[in-house]
């Protein structure tokens, strides 16, 4: 009887133990489940402070794009979680901010980043009881900044012939008056080997700029071609945002044939071919093209006066007699790529003064003839003789104020 009753009172004992373990363990899972539900609860605070801290920059910036004061802990109103942005380089404590927006060249922000010239790279540190987040935007301030070199792509460039990249400045004369064998330059947002390839006697006056990881062997030259210029190499791609069309209702398509003269007022196409000797003129406005245009043979496809803008969602080809801007001004005529246009073919004339930025299109310029303005793609080919000749100047009908373009 005695064994039994000691049995029972150690069963006890254990039970006892058992129950205060498993409670000690449950209130010591429950603490951490809890301080780790208050982290992550403080880190989702802190973010929203940093975003808001991107958008109360932007705000600034709408109003003065010169900005620079930044914000010291502000707090917003009711959370208590505040944001912090400076543009102070010279401090640790903070991650800075970088205003390239008067900028001439582009320049290397917090983190590495390149902020082209004429964008701006806001970094948001938000902050909420033991929680701290950072937000980070580049805006690009008009659009100017579209065009920052003679040629940029994503992947390759390859020149050869008698391929020449030169610059001028519209805003101070014409071509000849104003030519310089200095600021051709071109880039890439790509590294590894022949990323940029030169053959015959093509020559780059100006500099080159090689994406990440590239090495001397991302250029490749032979025959008498050369790069004047410095090449330097990128820690972090630069941002090439993409603009997508204005919606609208089609008018159709439009196909011209023989001897055909007309113009074609702006607005939303399905498609656009002209061959033989036909001449369509653009007036002042916004064109968009939905699917293919094809001109070829003698056919021209010419601005008379006026700005003229043209969105396309498909391949583009005026490896005719090209594309004609009588206004010989490049800022007046440009050419925009949406996400859907991968291939664009064009020749150049003593009179193609117009830019081409479409990030994703594949982009070849032919014939023996000159393009006067700039090119933004997705990788650039010249071939037979054709050049390509920068206008300083040239800035794209497209954007208007503000717009972010990066957002990490």
């Amino acid at each position: 009887m005695q064994n039994k009753k000691g049995y029972i009172l150690v069963l006890t004992i254990l039970v006892i133990v058992a129950l205060f373990f498993f409670g000690f363990l449950y209130v010591s899972l429950y603490r951490t489940e809890s301080g780790s539900a208050q982290h992550l609860e403080d880190s989702l605070i802190a973010l929203s402070a940093a975003e808001a801290g991107v958008d109360d920059a932007v705000y600034e910036f709408k109003r003065d794009k010169t900005w620079t004061a930044g914000f010291n802990n502000k707090i917003l109103p009711n959370s208590g979680a505040g944001y912090t942005i400076t543009f102070n380089k010279t401090q640790t404590a903070v991650p800075y901010s970088t205003n390239n927006a008067g900028g001439t060249s582009a320049v290397t922000g917090y983190g590495g980043r390149t902020v082209p010239v004429g964008a701006i790279h806001i970094v948001s540190v938000g902050v909420y009881s033991k929680g701290k987040r950072i937000d980070e935007a580049m805006i690009t301030t008009g659009p100017a900044s579209l065009f920052n070199h003679a040629i940029f792509v994503a992947t390759t460039i390859s020149l050869s012939g008698n391929a020449t990249i030169d610059s001028w400045n519209s805003a101070n004369g014409t071509y000849n008056q104003t030519k310089q064998l200095t600021g051709g330059d071109i880039g890439t947002n790509s590294g590894g080997s022949h990323i940029v390839t030169l053959s015959g006697n093509a020559t780059v006056y100006g500099n080159a700029q090689i994406g990440p990881g590239g090495t001397p062997s991302s250029i490749s030259t032979s025959g008498n071609s050369s790069i004047s210029g410095n090449t330097t190499y990128s820690t972090s791609p630069v941002s090439v945002p993409v603009y997508e069309a204005p919606a609208g209702s089609s008018l159709g398509n439009r196909s011209y044939s023989g001897n055909t003269t007309t113009t074609l007022p702006p607005g939303q196409y399905d498609s656009l071919s002209a061959s033989g000797n036909t001449t369509v003129y653009l007036s002042n406005g916004v064109y968009v093209f939905n699917n293919s245009v094809q001109f070829s043979g003698d056919s021209r496809l010419i601005l008379q006066s006026g700005k003229a803008t043209i969105y396309i969602k498909n391949n583009w080809d005026t490896s005719g007699n090209g594309i004609v801007n009588n206004t010989l001004n490049p800022s007046n005529l440009t050419i925009i790529g949406t996400s859907t246009s991968h291939t664009i073919r064009t020749s150049g004339n003593s009179l193609a003064y117009y830019g081409i930025y479409a990030p994703n299109a594949d982009i070849t310029l032919t014939g023996n003839s000159d393009l006067y303005g700039a090119i933004v793609g997705n990788s650039f080919t010249a071939s037979g003789n054709a050049s390509l000749h920068r206008d300083l100047s040239i800035t794209a009908n497209v954007g208007a104020g503000l717009s972010i373009i990066t957002r990490w």
